[in-house]
């Protein structure tokens, strides 16, 4: 993992306590793992948000191959950190809980879309593939509310699975509520099982 901080205002000592954040996470396969490459990157950006998880896949795609979709053999991605809109002070805590959580979609997204060969993120077809059926048995989550595809942030797949990982991945100080509790109860064990066994795609 790589940092650069272009806003020129993020102190060394922060910088340490992002990396700390990530290698102290849940452990992944470390053949997958050589194959997602990320650097975190610390900016003004005009986007209204405070963080983003943008991927690049490496694909093969095979002779006589007729779909846009091809075979996953690499993740390169970028965690953009909005240093404009997260306050002046640049509190730490909110820097890390951003962190964790698109680092969550890096851990969940990242690592399914290398194990089992297929872009989890794009838009196919006009919409976004699924995450695992085991993970909506776990979170009994019903198909018909939550998918990939939507545009509500309370119910996509993904954006669960990246809060369920920060919430069971950081220390106790960052792991405060989560942000879709009104709606689901706190990930338990069978939660934590899954994630820490990724990328097994399971059934």
């Amino acid at each position: 993992m790589r940092l650069e901080d272009r806003s020129g205002r993020v102190p060394a000592a922060l910088q340490r306590l992002c990396v700390e954040l990530i290698q102290e996470g849940f452990a992944i396969n470390d053949d997958v793992s050589r194959q997602t490459l990320l650097q975190v990157v610390f900016e003004d950006s005009p986007l209204e948000q405070y963080g983003a998880w943008i991927p690049s896949y490496q694909e093969h795609r095979a002779e006589n191959q007729y779909t846009d979709v091809g075979l996953v053999v690499g993740v390169t991605a970028t965690i953009t950190i909005n240093t404009r809109l997260i306050d002046p002070n640049l509190s730490p805590r909110t820097v890390l809980e951003t962190l964790a959580h698109e680092y969550g979609h890096h851990y969940t997204l990242g690592h399914l879309s290398r194990g089992v060969g297929l872009p989890l993120s794009r838009q196919i077809g006009g919409k976004r593939l699924r995450v695992p059926p085991r993970f909506y048995r776990v979170r009994a989550l019903d198909p018909s509310t939550y998918s990939g595809g939507t545009d509500d942030w309370y119910r996509c797949d993904a954006e669960l699975l990246a809060e369920d990982y920060r919430v069971l991945s950081a220390p106790a100080d960052l792991a405060r509520a989560h942000r879709m509790e009104d709606d689901l109860p706190a990930p338990g064990p069978e939660v934590e099982d899954f994630l820490r066994g990724l990328p097994s795609w399971g059934a």
